[in-house]
């Protein structure tokens, strides 16, 4: 069947004539080149989106190792190095999700509801961290250590460290994350990371449980709130109370 002005021509099933541009035909449901095509540009989206996600939470994955090796040999895990190791890792990411809008990582604006329910947070997280560290003590019958000067460490654990770990954990691994699961699955992951940071700040194994805890506690605020600045003031409540305390 020859096609007419502004017809595609006949459909290669039926031979019903079909109009240019058209996807399927409306007779038998077949789809046309047009029809082929989109679907075929609609499966390449559909697959683009989970590897992107899963590269982007590699690279996280990779900046949060080469950190805590970094910490290794500067013997802090919130220095200089192991933070800009994170940075990078955080931009890395985001390159790799095509760089999403700065409200897919930070979320909505926070209420003073939402920043009080971080505040409450960062005191539960640091509870359990003080009640699960006295318990380690007690077992093993050791005095703490001596605090470092509170001048050194304020501004890189209460400001820099939660303003870093956030932004890579529950900002950029969150984004990735929530592309690909659930927001429980979104939760449980994001805490194995938050956790994994943290534990070679002296206790290796030990501090995972606490720190896992805590990244809970942050991530349900995130969940609630839909914002990542109250899970940064949450854990600068926890790192002052933990300093200064």
């Amino acid at each position: 069947m020859s096609g007419s002005k502004g017809s595609l021509g006949g459909c290669r099933h039926c031979g019903r004539e079909l109009k240019r541009g058209i996807r399927f035909c409306s007779h038998c449901g077949h789809a046309t080149s047009a029809g082929h095509k989109h679907l075929a540009a609609e499966a390449e989206k559909e697959h683009t989106v989970p590897r992107r996600a899963v590269a982007a939470i590699a690279a996280v994955f990779m900046g949060v190792v080469a950190a805590l090796l970094s910490s290794l040999q500067i013997e802090s895990a919130n220095g200089v190095v192991p933070s800009l190791l994170m940075l990078a890792a955080g931009g890395l990411a985001l390159g790799i999700l095509s760089w999403p809008k700065p409200s897919r990582i930070f979320g909505s604006r926070p209420t003073l509801m939402d920043l009080g329910i971080g505040g409450i947070a960062g005191l539960l997280t640091f509870a359990i961290a003080w009640l699960y560290v006295l318990g380690l003590m007690s077992l093993q019958d050791a005095d703490p250590e001596e605090v470092e000067s509170l001048a050194r460490v304020w501004w890189s654990v209460v400001v820099v460290a939660p303003l870093v770990e956030e932004f890579l954990i529950r900002g950029v691994a969150w984004e990735a994350l929530i592309r690909i699961r659930t927001p429980k699955s979104t939760l449980l992951v994001s805490s194995i990371l938050f956790a994994m940071i943290h534990g070679l700040n002296g206790g290796f194994w030990l501090e995972y449980p606490h720190r896992f805890a805590g990244g809970l506690l942050i991530g349900l605020v995130r969940l609630k709130t839909g914002s990542l600045l109250p899970c940064i003031f949450a854990h600068m409540v926890w790192n002052a109370l933990a300093v200064f305390l």
